[in-house]
């Protein structure tokens, strides 16, 4: 799964950018977490476009904002049958730019914070996104896109963000492609290491956006 993430605003970061054919820079934000409002790159006839979207995607139906049902991630072996993401998934795919996510990871002493990221690149995460008419305003909602984990993560977490490698941002953002379930990115192995980190306990508190919630606790491993 995917319940928490970070923005930096740093070299990788605005690399990521470039790529995606974006002419901005998204502030630092940290211990980012559902139904918060999120940067978002989506594609329309115009090319791409940049828009903050709230974390958890709102059916195209309902009548009010509603998190009864966690919909901040979409498993990507349901995203044709959904009855909420099967539309998103045909035509309304997007990226959420992302410096590292944090999972949970069982240990004995209980659950361990750790942060995942690259070395060297900042992220693209899969995601699928909503428009909904709620009192005569348009909200705009998504849903980062999950699979099951990679060998190498599995001892973190059962599952994972997908991770969007840059060949395949176009084909992902372009409405007129139909994806299929076997699409790379749902089933591939990592293209590079990712690095974890043990990370402080703060950031349990989702309230916490200080600089503090990503201090490192112990050494960090590379899954490869």
């Amino acid at each position: 799964m995917c319940g928490r993430y970070n923005v930096i605003d740093d070299p990788f970061m605005q690399g990521l950018m470039q790529m995606l054919e974006i002419d901005a820079s998204l502030p630092t934000q940290l211990n980012i977490a559902p139904t918060e409002s999120i940067p978002v790159v989506w594609r329309d006839h115009s090319g791409n476009r940049l828009s903050y979207m709230r974390w958890w995607l709102v059916p195209a139906w309902a009548k009010t904002v509603d998190t009864r049902y966690a919909m901040f991630n979409a498993r990507s072996e349901n995203l044709k049958k959904s009855r909420v993401f099967s539309k998103p998934f045909r035509k309304q795919r997007a990226i959420v730019p992302a410096s590292s996510f944090i999972e949970w990871q069982q240990v004995d002493a209980g659950k361990q914070a750790m942060l995942i990221e690259r070395e060297q690149a900042a992220l693209a995460l899969a995601a699928i996104y909503e428009v909904t008419v709620i009192d005569g305003q348009a909200l705009q909602s998504c849903a980062i896109v999950t699979r099951a984990a990679v060998p190498e993560m599995e001892a973190l977490h059962s599952r994972m963000p997908v991770l969007l490698q840059p060949s395949q941002f176009k084909l992902w953002l372009d409405a007129d492609t139909e994806i299929e379930l076997d699409f790379q990115a749902f089933t591939a192995g990592l293209s590079e290491p990712l690095r974890a980190t043990p990370i402080s306990s703060q950031v349990n508190d989702s309230r916490n956006k200080s600089a503090d919630v990503i201090q490192a606790v112990a050494e960090p491993e590379t899954l490869h």
